[in-house]
């Protein structure tokens, strides 16, 4: 495997991706379908100065994070946290389904969630289970990242971090609650 590739901002992942510019430098939700990069780009490893949320819906191909393996035939979700390591193999982006959240550390200071996101075990490379979902597991899911995507759409106000953070907890206490199922 080559060197990871880094990509330290979300800025930066926009461009990598082919999307348009984020609203937000430290926050974003984007569809795969948006994604437009050339399929051999994903073949190289990558490594991120942010957290990534991933739901990917009937895809072929194999993703690979750290040593282990997941198999993307069926819908999966999976979590990255800053510089861990991930790399794509015979992903065909014309069949990739799903929606992704990005998120900066920096965005989280300042809040509880800053400090307990490291307590999430599925961040952590020692995780070795991508979460499968049921279709209410996946809608719940979907109406949050939904909600997710919507504030960060909006005009930026007094309430749109705390609007925003309090989102990601709750994604992030509902994965919990499926991992523990």
């Amino acid at each position: 495997m080559k060197s990871p590739e880094k990509i330290s901002s979300i800025s930066l992942l926009h461009r990598y991706l082919k999307l348009k510019k984020p609203s937000n430098p430290l926050i974003s939700v984007f569809d795969f379908t948006d994604v437009s990069v050339d399929p051999a780009t994903l073949l190289s490893a990558v490594t991120t100065d942010f957290y990534v949320v991933a739901l990917k819906k009937d895809c072929a191909g194999t993703f690979k994070y750290g040593q282990q393996y997941y198999d993307f035939d069926e819908g999966i979700m999976y979590f990255m946290a800053p510089l861990q390591v991930m790399q794509f193999e015979n992903i065909l982006l014309s069949e990739v389904e799903g929606s992704v959240l990005a998120v900066h550390p920096d965005f989280l200071q300042g809040y509880p969630l800053a400090g307990e996101i490291r307590n999430y075990g599925y961040f952590s490379y020692s995780s070795n289970e991508a979460l499968h979902l049921s279709e209410s597991e996946e809608k719940s899911v979907m109406d949050i990242i939904d909600n997710i995507r919507k504030e960060t759409e909006n005009n930026m106000d007094s309430f749109t971090q705390d609007l925003l953070v309090s989102n990601i907890d709750l994604l992030l206490k509902y994965c919990d609650r499926f991992y523990s199922q």
